[in-house]
């Protein structure tokens, strides 16, 4: 989904809205394993539609139909956007992710361009992990990957005005928890040979390569006292 998303236009708003009736989907219905690249691009075509006021347009059948040279007929695309829609009903609605959050922390740090494609990029590989996304909440995994994203870049002083804003307690087990798994995220990014779309994605002059950024050898954790 990242890669096609990607590779449409869209916005990241619609990959984690994707990401999240995807997961949805498969929770309510039994599906087969040879439907599982149709249905995610189904739930890319319905997340358009229901974000297309945030993301100036959407998609159509027609338009994944070239997009995948064929890959699925309209048909078979027409009835399984038809299934999803069935399975949700009307309680399909704009989600608030962890971008959402992500955006808002950066604002408050002032012009922190590097320290924000870092972040992203650690907040989409969250997507990649069903116990991240659905243990934390989209603020937890925002801050939490601002403060990885410290580490990553040798910055081991955390500003005050981002725990007073963010309102979350960087000492709890839970937040420690959670920067330690993103961090386990991200070392396998870097180093395993089939790598993520994203960190292609991230790789890039306009995002400043900062999926090219290795790891620290040694990561420290915040005080986990609580």
């Amino acid at each position: 989904m990242n890669e096609f998303v990607d590779h449409t236009g869209l916005t990241s708003d619609v990959l984690y809205h994707s990401v999240y009736l995807f997961d949805q989907f498969l929770s309510k219905e039994n599906t087969l394993l040879t439907n599982l690249q149709i249905t995610g691009l189904i739930c890319v075509l319905i997340s358009s539609k229901t974000l297309k006021n945030i993301t100036m347009g959407s998609l159509t059948i027609d338009e994944i139909y070239l997009e995948t040279g064929g890959l699925f007929s309209k048909k078979e695309m027409d009835e399984m956007e038809k299934k999803i829609l069935k399975t949700f009903g009307s309680n399909i609605k704009s989600k608030i992710n962890s971008k959402y959050f992500l955006k808002y922390f950066i604002d408050v740090l002032g012009n922190k361009e590097k320290l924000y494609h870092l972040s992203s990029y650690i907040c989409e590989l969250s997507l990649l992990s069903y116990t991240i996304y659905t243990r934390f909440r989209p603020s937890e995994i925002a801050f939490s990957s601002i403060i990885l994203s410290f580490y990553i870049l040798g910055k081991n002083t955390i500003p005050v005005e981002l725990q007073q804003f963010s309102l979350i307690d960087i000492k709890s087990k839970k937040i420690n928890l959670l920067i330690s798994l993103l961090n386990q995220i991200y070392i396998k990014a870097s180093t395993i040979k089939k790598s993520p779309f994203s960190k292609k994605k991230y790789s890039k002059k306009n995002r400043l390569e900062v999926s090219l950024i290795k790891p620290p050898q040694i990561f420290i954790p915040t005080n986990n006292e609580n």
